[in-house]
């Protein structure tokens, strides 16, 4: 019982780099997932390191104007697409003796697919702090986990596995104007990653010790410094927009003929690149490339206790001198639209006690909601995912789960 549950435990805390999402994601973040993603104009919680660090100096409330302080731990998200979780599930409920047999039995039901089962985990503890007013920074960590396991053809005696983990420390700081309708901020990450994509025994996922251990012996080991910028300024309270722009990875590096799949070529590619032992020079993990972000959103407030929050985005935008590209180019229009719509209950002034989300991410639909109980915060989204590499949507469909506590 105890090494069917280990293995189980082990299933669900990896996910997928290898799945052919347009740019790598450093952490689920699951607010903006239940929008679509949708959330460069919104950034205004914890979240905001991720999609937009302008979004630092918005969690700053009205009634807090003399206070600006947060900290918020673990920020545990989990979760997966659903034939990963059903591996997972068929694993722990399989009746065959033997883990290696489990492992097997759960491995017939999904050979064949051409859909990568995927799970990950990762968390973030972050503290927002104001050495003096109108200088609001965030200090963090955050490890991230995510590994894809694919069966090929009619045999389950081999599997594709690939593997991508993600520790670091991320540091950012915020300019607010103010009125706080103008915020700018800029983040720094440093962090170390390892990444790894062969062909395996299938039994081998039943032993954690010995894929951890392939995973580190034959994987890229590396490091990376990654600088996010952006900037948001709000027109006026709620009937007016704020209107935000977001660079992840900005260009602190080029890789050349790094293989580009929407265009169907390689070029030389600038983003966040990874420095190290490189195993297999291949790898689309050894480069985050630039991601450039536009967005706006509206948030008007329905009565004294609840309002109604709109939002649209353009991700992953590029542009080149021609030599470099700055983020990649080739992907379909479709997949670079992101919208949302948020439904918040409770004081405006404070942090929202309850909310639900729809939102649009890339050709797909979304949905989340929150439950916020004292100073615990629940959120759940689920999502589909484009991704196919060509104009023709291909959905993977996710579940996330995230568990923080603020005080």
């Amino acid at each position: 019982m105890e090494t069917r549950i280990w293995t189980v435990f082990f299933g669900m805390f990896v996910a997928a780099h290898c799945l052919a999402d347009p740019f790598p994601n450093n952490t689920e973040s699951v607010r903006p997932l239940g929008m679509g993603g949708a959330f460069t104009a919104v950034a205004n919680d914890a979240n905001s390191v991720w999609t937009n660090p302008a979004g630092i100096a918005k969690i700053r409330k009205n009634r807090d104007i003399h206070r600006y302080h947060l900290i918020t731990i673990p920020n545990l998200v989990v979760g997966g697409n659903q034939a990963g979780l059903a591996f997972a599930n068929a694993i722990y409920t399989s009746s065959a003796s033997g883990t290696a047999s489990k492992v097997s039995q759960a491995a017939d039901q999904n050979k064949g697919s051409d859909q990568s089962l995927l799970a990950f985990a990762g968390f973030n503890p972050v503290v927002f702090f104001e050495p003096s007013r109108g200088i609001p920074m965030e200090a963090g960590l955050y490890f991230h986990n995510r590994l894809s396991v694919k069966i090929p053809g009619d045999s389950t005696k081999k599997s594709e596995v690939s593997s991508l983990q993600d520790v670091g420390a991320q540091f950012g700081y915020a300019y607010q104007s103010l009125t706080n309708r103008f915020n700018a901020g800029i983040q720094t990450r440093v962090f170390s990653r390892s990444d790894y994509s062969d062909i395996v025994d299938t039994e081998m996922l039943g032993d954690h010790k010995k894929l951890e251990s392939r995973i580190q012996q034959d994987g890229n080991i590396g490091t990376g410094v990654a600088v996010d910028l952006g900037w948001m300024w709000t027109l006026a309270d709620f009937w007016l927009p704020t209107i935000g722009m977001a660079m992840l990875n900005a260009p602190l590096g080029c890789r050349a003929e790094y293989y580009n799949p929407y265009a169907e070529k390689r070029q030389q590619v600038c983003g966040t690149k990874m420095a190290g032992s490189v195993v297999n020079p291949e790898s689309p993990a050894l480069l985050d490339p630039t991601d450039l972000r536009v967005g706006v959103s509206i948030t008007p407030r329905l009565t004294h206790s609840t309002s109604l929050r709109f939002a649209f985005d353009l991700q992953h935008l590029y542009f080149t001198d021609g030599t470099h590209y700055y983020g990649l180019s080739g992907i379909d229009a479709q997949k670079q639209v992101h919208a949302g719509m948020e439904f918040l209950w409770g004081n405006p002034m404070l942090r929202n006690a309850f909310s639900l989300r729809l939102g649009y991410n890339g050709g797909f639909l979304t949905s989340g909601c929150s439950v916020r109980v004292a100073s615990t915060v629940v959120e759940l989204a689920t999502y589909g995912t484009d991704v196919s590499v060509t104009s023709s949507p291909k959905e993977d469909r996710r579940t996330a789960l995230s568990l923080s506590v603020e005080f």
